[in-house]
């Protein structure tokens, strides 16, 4: 995913946030914001949703009244939610230029999602970026007291989407890997601290993708603009790691993608439809810095949206059990979260039904749908709803999926964990 469209300058403040109704959009960043400090990842939770009052499963049943104590938070969290809302736990709405602040706040509440993305350009630096992140989080709420993620796309170079007084000039990838290792680490937690302070949990980054030097610029997504480390799987794994375990000193979470990798593909998923990889095997030796980056400590990984002839040539990656399930569950024994990239506006997946990408993309085993534009919020969310609410094996695979978020929600300190 790579989203670098600008925003008008008065939307600084308003549509970078995803949840203006609270507030005018004007181009003034004069509205209330948090105290000026770092935001924390313990921050004030909001109010948990009642117990018992709340259908938790595609039957419409009741929860407990109170929910089994020697249940872990996570597990007594996801009683807590009825089926709308643990549904809203596997997406992340983001929003495009054009959209009004009303409309964007009213879908993202509508559809519980409990991430949201900010997109765009925001330029009014740290403060303007944390009163944002308030504002999305009031909108998109605390049901069963799970706050959402706030996540952004910071990679460095044309890939940096907060800006202004507080966030650094983010070199990118390709100039990252001229630093040393220890350089880059603690350049990376100087950024996540930035981003701490703008009130961001979850950063959509490192590109872990190799491009091989007989590509090279040819490759769209990643080589042509400088946003991979390099051509070698080692060296490019240590800059991951890198990377990762400095933005996690800072106590921001990190997203490794695009697996299994877009460095031997020549289009774009972003702009072209029929990516195709013909080179990358399921053994591939340039895999590693996937492995490298959750070794280090990653809480994501995103999914490409290209195709694999050598691994699954009938779906695309972010379609394909045996990439989801075999390759990252099985072989990388990875057991947290798995991000899809872009399924709303991509055009790679726009001859698929945005219902039928969200379905496609869960049943695969993956656990949030990145959507760009809250538009097509609706039409996922309904979808994986009704599935849920007809098929009791499919439920089931929703609540496995929920219960993943909460426990990295757990993990990063997003939830109210003392009822």
């Amino acid at each position: 995913m790579r989203m670098t469209t600008g925003w008008p300058a008065g939307w600084v403040a308003c549509v970078a946030a995803l949840a203006l109704s609270l507030t005018g959009c004007g181009g003034s960043d004069d509205t209330a914001a948090p105290d000026g400090t770092s935001p924390e990842r313990t921050s004030p939770p909001g109010e948990p949703s009642p117990t018992g009052q709340h259908p938790t499963g595609p039957a419409g049943t009741t929860g407990p009244d109170d929910p089994d104590p020697a249940a872990s938070c996570p597990e007594r969290t996801l009683d807590r939610l009825n089926l709308a809302e643990r549904v809203g736990q596997l997406f992340m709405g983001g929003v495009q230029v054009g959209e009004s602040p009303a409309f964007v706040s009213q879908k993202l509440a509508d559809t519980h999602v409990g991430s949201v993305l900010f997109i765009g350009q925001l330029t009014g630096g740290t403060d303007a970026s944390a009163r944002a992140a308030e504002r999305a989080r009031t909108v998109a709420g605390s049901p069963g007291g799970a706050r959402p993620f706030v996540a952004v796309d910071q990679e460095g170079g044309l890939v940096q989407h907060l800006k202004g007084p507080g966030f650094s000039t983010m070199p990118s990838a390709q100039e990252q890997a001229e630093m040393s290792t220890d350089e880059l680490r603690a350049a990376a937690a100087s950024w996540g601290e930035e981003l701490r302070a703008g009130g961001i949990d979850v950063d959509l980054a490192p590109v872990a993708d190799v491009v091989p030097e007989d590509i090279g610029a040819a490759n769209e997504p990643v080589g042509a603009i400088e946003r991979g480390y390099g051509s070698d799987a080692q060296e490019v794994s240590s800059y991951v790691e890198a990377f990762v375990e400095g933005m996690d000193a800072a106590g921001v979470a990190t997203a490794v993608k695009h697996f299994p990798g877009l460095g031997k593909v020549e289009g774009n998923t972003d702009f072209s439809s029929g990516v195709v990889d013909t080179r990358t095997s399921r053994d591939d030796p340039d895999l590693a810095p996937f492995g490298a980056g959750l070794d280090a400590g990653a809480e994501f990984l995103m999914v490409s949206l290209a195709t694999y002839d050598r691994i699954d040539p009938e779906r695309r990656a972010v379609f394909s059990p045996t990439i989801i399930d075999g390759m990252i569950r099985d072989d990388l024994g990875f057991d947290g979260v798995v991000v899809s990239d872009d399924l709303a506006a991509a055009a790679e997946v726009q001859s698929v039904p945005p219902g039928e990408r969200a379905l496609n993309f869960l049943e695969a085993g993956g656990d949030i749908v990145i959507a760009s534009t809250a538009e097509v919020l609706p039409e996922m969310t309904q979808a994986v709803i009704d599935r849920a609410g007809s098929d009791p094996a499919f439920a089931g695979t929703v609540d496995e999926h929920a219960l993943r978020v909460l426990e990295t929600k757990a993990r990063m300190g997003l939830l109210n964990c003392s009822g």
